[in-house]
């Protein structure tokens, strides 16, 4: 059983630290079978989960289809001396493996967010304190759940108190109570917003959006706290603003854990000094383990209370001392945590999936020598729908692109289903196209 750590920066926000920290256990259930195909991609492209960031593991992966790309066209260009077709084999190569790996990335993690079991927080039913976890963020901003799925997920989880924080916009605030109204009417849904500025600001219980695109960071912070809003700092460590002059600006409090990282000494030391509430919050997207929480009094109650418990600091971050990364990303540990929870459900999994992709495999095999030639140019075949899957991608996670509508990832994953083979297909009449000539 792994320990529990706290941090707050009140009395009464560490005596229910301090409570949380010896009575709440977590238990890991075991997926069904069915889910066995999945472990393992888990070992293989699931390494991209250790990237600090998204797009650094995008890049990851980017890297490795363009050495994988350049590797085949350099002996094609050696053995050939033919540039122009050694240029093709690396664009439908490099194309092809990217495409591939992008899809399998999202696919593990909408897989792993929507029917994994994982982990989950089991409280005492007669304790005096609820966990919370206030950053999340649901498909509107870039996650793989809908904002009903993102109370779901929290709910199965030990959670009772959430707060919607999709980037620059309160859109699916409306949908995420209704449904906890519906069916987790003991759970405390607050409406918030994530603002990406200069620093990333949560505004938890705020009414109207407030946008990074048109509101600097100081008159944002003003705007959030005239609609009666709690303002905190989210990761930041990672803001171009210090911690002193969040606060000078109106920040009421800081993200002590986001996910797996932590605030370290300074931030510490400025919330005790002020009284400034310190949070554990997930920044939730995807994934299948719950890694820290604020600890809150059971009688917050509603939204209202939840705000006014954070306005006392009546709060505790929770998490797993072992677990947390300092905010400088050490490479190493992100790995070794990786490996630990990918032996935490190895086994008869592994072997199974293994099996499962080995019969996959030698399919394909047949399909690539017996399907036949793809019509038209092999290579715009390739580079057209690569690019089109890569778009269609980037419209359903960036929220840039999602101020209005944007499709679900669901489509993606349904399009790259179809797609990629075809990809791959192409790429077999580009590379088969190449050694003739």
């Amino acid at each position: 059983m792994d320990s529990l750590s706290w941090a707050a920066s009140t009395p009464e926000g560490a005596r229910l630290g301090e409570l949380a920290s010896q009575t709440v256990r977590i238990t890991r259930e075991a997926d069904p079978l069915w889910l066995a195909p999945v472990e393992p991609l888990r070992w293989t492209i699931g390494i991209g989960s250790v990237a600090p960031h998204a797009l650094y593991g995008f890049a990851a992966y980017a890297c490795l289809a363009l050495t994988i790309a350049a590797v085949v066209a350099a002996r094609h260009w050696r053995d050939r001396g033919a540039p122009r077709q050694a240029l093709a084999v690396f664009g439908a190569l490099f194309t092809a493996f990217f495409v591939t790996f992008l899809g399998l990335h999202l696919g593990l993690q909408w897989i792993d967010t929507r029917f994994s079991r994982g982990d989950r927080w089991i409280v005492p039913p007669d304790a005096p304190y609820v966990l919370a976890d206030l950053h999340a963020h649901s498909e509107v901003s870039g996650g793989m759940l809908t904002p009903e799925g993102v109370v779901r997920w929290h709910a199965e989880r030990g959670y009772g108190a959430l707060a919607l924080t999709d980037t620059n916009t309160t859109a699916g605030v409306a949908r995420a109570m209704a449904y906890a109204r519906q069916y987790y009417p003991e759970m405390v849904v607050v409406s918030g917003e994530e603002y990406c500025g200069s620093t990333h600001i949560l505004m938890l219980g705020i009414s109207r959006d407030v946008s990074s695109i048109d509101t600097p960071l100081e008159a944002a912070i003003q705007e959030a706290r005239g609609q009666g809003a709690v303002v905190i700092a989210a990761h930041a460590w990672t803001g171009e603003n210090s911690y002193p002059d969040l606060v000078a600006m109106g920040v009421q409090g800081f993200e002590y854990t986001n996910g797996d990282r932590f605030g370290g000494g300074g931030m510490r030391n400025l919330c005790e000094t002020r009284h400034l509430p310190e949070l554990g919050n997930l920044d939730f997207r995807a994934g299948r383990f719950p890694r820290t929480a604020t600890v809150l009094p059971r009688t917050v109650g509603d939204q209202a209370g939840l705000l006014a418990a954070l306005r006392r600091a009546e709060c505790a971050a929770l998490y797993f001392p072992h677990r947390v990364k300092s905010s400088d990303f050490p490479f190493k540990k992100s790995l070794t945590h990786w490996w630990n929870d990918c032996a935490s459900t190895a086994g008869l999994p592994l072997i199974l999936g293994g099996l499962f992709w080995a019969g996959l495999a030698l399919l394909f095999r047949r399909l690539w020598h017996a399907a036949p030639p793809t019509r038209g140019q092999p290579l715009v075949r390739v580079l057209t729908l690569g690019t089109a899957l890569v778009a269609l991608a980037a419209a359903c996670l960036w929220w840039r692109l999602k101020l209005g509508f944007a499709p679900r990832i669901e489509w993606f994953l349904a399009c790259w289903l179809v797609g990629c083979p075809a990809i791959w297909l192409a790429c077999r009449d580009v590379l088969a196209k190449n050694q003739t000539a």
